[in-house]
């Protein structure tokens, strides 16, 4: 797995950057426009070290390597792809036509007709996106500069779905749980080091019913 790929900015070309490492290797890397935008923004100085991060595919079509100016547009791309019909392609012309942070309200207000209007979509696979990502790419409150900000809520809930489809059949609200089990995943994180997943999900779901 790639997770970055740092080094020097040497350009673009159509959805493409070109980024040369310390040892010699230059990377062709797919990217939104966003994120090429951003690129093409930094000063002359910035430019000779930066940082993508990556994501690679290999399918029978060949091998490619994405990039992203951020972690959190990394996730979200990764997200989008989850969501049946939407590949590669289609997710990074996404990212290239809105935000992560209005992509994310869209999602959260449920707006079909600005999402079926980003390429690629339409109102069937807009609903699709906002059925199954809506629960998963959140905005947070940064209570620390009480701005609101954009997070990717990628703290391991997924690994406990089969937990949060049993709370969602006992009448639990299926945001307020997942939101409640990546809370209490970060409060307890050491506590809850080296216990085998089994013994998390009984303390997740014990928490959560004295929660309610």
């Amino acid at each position: 797995m790639i997770n970055s790929v740092t080094g020097a900015f040497n350009g673009s070309h159509d959805s493409y950057v070109y980024i040369s490492t310390d040892g010699g290797l230059e990377f062709e890397i797919e990217c939104s426009q966003m994120t090429i935008a951003k690129l093409l923004c930094l000063s002359p100085e910035q430019k000779r070290r930066v940082r993508l991060f990556t994501h690679f595919v290999h399918s029978e079509n060949g091998m490619f390597l994405y990039g992203f100016y951020t972690e959190e547009e990394r996730t979200c791309y990764r997200e989008i792809t989850t969501v049946s019909g939407i590949g590669s392609k289609v997710a990074l012309k996404i990212l290239s036509s809105i935000s992560v942070k209005d992509f994310i309200v869209a999602l959260d207000s449920q707006d079909v007709k600005r999402l079926s209007r980003l390429p690629g979509l339409g109102a069937k696979t807009a609903q699709k996106l906002i059925l199954q990502l809506r629960d998963t790419l959140v905005l947070v409150e940064d209570e620390a500069s009480e701005k609101e900000d954009v997070q990717t809520r990628k703290t391991g809930v997924s690994e406990y779905s089969d937990l949060v489809e049993s709370l969602v059949d006992m009448g639990y609200d299926r945001k307020r749980v997942r939101d409640d089990v990546a809370k209490l995943l970060k409060e307890n994180e050491m506590d809850l080091f080296g216990k085998s997943h089994e013994e998390k999900e009984r303390f997740l779901f014990s928490r959560i019913l004295k929660r309610r």
